[in-house]
């Protein structure tokens, strides 16, 4: 596991953890975006795209996608999946699991590709994504619904979605793609704090081809 600290420009602090196995975690919120080619089949694609709202201080949901192909020929399997995860509260303990799993048995020229993303967002305020953050969060889905769809192999595909992933998490350490949720009646109060002053990002992912 590598963990890198960064400040970025702006006053956003993003944490990017990239993991290779998933961690044990207490119960949360749980994907699995599970995609099998067997006999007779070609072609298979599942793709997942999960937001969950938490609270309290331990996030611990859990993401994971499969792909499995067996007794197939010249088969394509494909699984994505993505969970984003918002804390409405301040965080101490981050207990996320994200797993991606890509098995091939008696197959014969398959491509089998398992793509698993997490992040877990904590900004200094509790907050809801704003219009502009639920736009460019649904434009992102779309392209990986389509790249996961491509006919192109599983090495371009887990590269286009590994550069789809970047943009996510610019999207996502973005203070603009949040509004504060307050409950205060004045404009004037709700105007100053329209938007956190920062928002930090750790990210899970893991890649597996067989």
């Amino acid at each position: 596991m590598k963990f890198r600290s960064m400040l970025a420009a702006g006053g956003i602090a993003a944490a990017l953890v990239v993991a290779t196995a998933g961690s044990a975690a207490a119960a949360g919120n749980t994907q699995l975006v599970l995609s099998t080619t067997g006999a007779g089949t070609h072609t298979s694609v599942h793709t997942g795209f999960q937001t969950n709202n938490e609270t309290g201080l331990v996030v611990a949901d859990a993401n994971q996608a499969r792909a499995d192909s067996r007794y197939c020929n010249d088969c394509k399997t494909v699984a994505v999946a993505v969970q984003i995860d918002l804390a409405s509260g301040p965080v101490v303990d981050i207990r996320a699991s994200n797993v991606a799993i890509a098995y091939e048995y008696a197959t014969n020229l398959a491509d089998t590709c398992a793509a698993a993303y997490q992040f877990v967002i904590a900004p200094d305020l509790r907050v809801s994504f704003s219009d502009a953050g639920k736009a460019a969060i649904a434009n992102i889905k779309a392209q990986v619904a389509a790249e996961a769809s491509s006919t192109d192999d599983c090495l371009t595909i887990t590269a286009n979605v590994a550069t789809l992933m970047d943009s996510l998490g610019a999207v996502l350490s973005d203070p603009g793609s949040y509004v504060v949720a307050t409950q205060t009646t004045t404009v004037a109060r709700a105007a100053a704090v329209a938007q956190p002053s920062a928002v930090a990002v750790s990210r899970f992912q893991d890649v597996k081809t067989a």
